[in-house]
């Protein structure tokens, strides 16, 4: 970084003050070996601006403001199989190539000895537009795990992305691996359309009123609203089908969503909601969520994701980065809940 782009003592104090919130620096500066005997930000942001950086160390610090771009997404979906585990494992041999085009290969696979789960690593080349050539290959790379299931098989596949093309790759792996007899698996997809349109909506209030163990519900502020395939079928009356007239899908925003009059109007004319945001508050740390859980349709595909993070400092919510190792412990137990209300509600749906 030349004289130049170095910015000035009082943009790094600027930077400090009103930028980045008070746990966030003093955590940053933590990790370099600095610790500040203070509660004030202001008292940070006044040292910190005496102190040389280097480029990496802005960029960091940049970072660290934005929180959008820190989360991990989960996704997953349910195997049948009736191998155990360790036969499993034994499928996913370290080098296999499993699809030449694009250079899909197994890294590693392992069975954890804690969780008796495996664990699979994995890369491929994904081709973009080059700089200096028309197209350019970058490797990539990716993990999942497969769970143990009650009876000691596989039960599900768990992995978090960035990208839909990992739920596309990950299938590909297990579906290739599953076609061996040694290894036999199939796929089960987590997908809403599974339910009709009332169960859809029965789904998503299961997920609101649910008893999550360490985060508790505070409101819907986005929700998506998709036509059902045979609404205009179903509605009798001239005055809901000119109401909702022109709407396949659309995202609404507000607060308390759920009990809107237009919502509770979607809802009894055969619209149904397959993505929420709920703000949810940590039964016992001072953190906020913006919670979004959905299910996509290309591909077709469970998702769900923190999209925003936020400390509770003096009654007021302020941007913070959530741990990485406490963001993912997070969405791996909002997953498996989700999963649970799905299964329970197909096991319902049987029954009756």
């Amino acid at each position: 970084m030349n004289s130049k782009q170095y910015p000035p003592d009082n943009e790094i104090n600027d930077f400090f003050k009103n930028f980045i919130n008070f746990e966030n620096a003093r955590d940053y500066f933590k990790k370099s070996g600095i610790l500040f005997v203070t509660n004030k930000r202001s008292e940070i942001a006044k040292y910190a601006s005496r102190i040389i950086y280097g480029f990496e160390d802005f960029e960091m610090m940049k970072s660290i403001t934005s929180t959008k771009q820190n989360f991990n997404k989960i996704s997953g979906f349910e195997i049948r199989t009736t191998k155990s585990i360790e036969e499993l494992r034994v499928g996913f041999k370290n080098g296999d190539v499993i699809k030449n085009e694009n250079n899909l290969t197994i890294k590693t696979a392992i069975v954890d000895p804690e969780t008796h789960n495996i664990k699979v690593l994995y890369s491929f080349e994904r081709k973009t537009p080059g700089k200096m050539t028309l197209i350019s290959a970058e490797e990539r790379s990716g993990e999942f795990n497969i769970e143990k299931g009650d009876d000691g098989t596989g039960k599900i596949v768990v992995f978090n992305h960035s990208k839909n093309e990992d739920y596309k790759t990950v299938t590909e792996i297990i579906s290739t691996i599953g076609q061996n007899e040694e290894t036999k698996m199939d796929i089960l997809p987590i997908l809403l359309d599974r339910f009709d349109l009332k169960r859809r909506i029965d789904f998503l209030d299961k997920i609101l009123q649910f008893e999550y163990d360490e985060w508790k519900f505070e409101e819907v502020i986005s929700m998506r609203v998709r036509k059902g395939k045979r609404v205009d079928e179903e509605l009798d009356d001239d005055t809901d089908k000119e109401f909702l007239e022109g709407i396949n899908d659309a995202i609404l925003n507000g607060h308390n969503l759920r009990t809107n009059p237009f919502v509770k109007k979607c809802e009894t004319t055969g619209y149904y909601f397959p993505m929420v945001i709920m703000k949810m508050a940590h039964k016992t740390e001072p953190y906020k969520i913006h919670l979004e859980i959905q299910f996509k349709f290309r591909p077709d595909m469970p998702e769900i994701n923190i999209l925003n993070s936020f400390r509770v400092e003096e009654s007021e919510e302020k941007a913070y980065v959530l741990d990485k190792k406490f963001q993912k412990e997070s969405l791996d137990c909002f997953f498996h809940d989700f999963i649970g209300i799905y299964n329970d509600l197909a096991e319902n749906s049987k029954n009756t």
